[in-house]
C-alpha cells in the first residue's frame, strides 16, 4: 500500500512541473472552466474532511492517502483559472486579482502542495497530534492563504 501511495504521490507531483509550465490556460469555456475548478474545490474540501476523521481515528494511512490526493491536484489547480473565467463568465467566487497577481496565486498552489507532502511524511507517524498541527497548517496555509487574498466571501 505504501508503495502505490508513493507511486501515485510521485505521479501527481510529476503531472505537478507538467502543470507549473503550462500556459495559465486550458481549452476551456469560461464557464466551463468555472463548473470544473467548483468540483475540484469540492474535491478538495472531501478529503479535507476525510483527513479530519481520519486524524480522529488515529489512522495515519488514511490521512496519507487523503493528502496525497489533494498534492497530486493542487499544481492543477491554475488549469482551471484561465483568464476571461472571473466573476464576468458566471457565478464564481474567483476575485479578479488572481489573474493580475498570477504568480503569487499560483504560488498559493505551490504551497498547498507541500504542505499536503508534508502531512503524507508526517501521516506515517501515526501520531495524533503531530497530524493535526500539520494538518491546520496545511488548511491555513495552503487553503486559507489563497481563499484569504483571492475568493470572495
Amino acid at each position: 500500500m505504501m508503495k502505490a501511495l508513493k507511486l501515485g504521490l510521485a505521479a501527481g507531483i510529476a503531472l505537478g512541473v507538467l502543470a507549473g509550465t503550462a500556459a495559465p490556460s486550458l481549452a476551456l469555456e469560461p464557464g466551463e472552466a468555472i463548473s470544473l475548478r467548483q468540483a475540484m474545490m469540492k474535491s478538495i474540501g472531501s478529503h479535507m474532511g476525510a483527513i479530519k476523521a481520519a486524524i480522529g481515528a488515529g489512522d495515519g494511512k488514511m490521512v496519507a492517502a487523503q493528502a496525497a490526493a489533494i498534492a497530486a491536484m493542487a499544481p492543477t489547480l491554475p488549469l482551471v483559472f484561465p483568464k476571461g473565467s472571473g466573476p464576468e463568465a458566471g457565478k464564481t467566487k474567483a476575485k479578479p486579482n488572481i489573474w493580475t497577481e498570477w504568480d503569487k496565486f499560483k504560488g498559493t498552489t505551490m504551497t498547498l502542495q507541500a504542505e499536503a507532502v508534508a502531512l503524507v511524511k508526517v501521516a506515517a507517524t501515526n501520531d495524533k497530534a503531530k497530524m493535526g498541527a500539520q494538518f491546520g497548517k496545511m488548511a491555513k496555509m495552503g487553503c486559507g492563504g489563497c481563499h484569504g487574498p483571492f475568493r470572495a466571501k
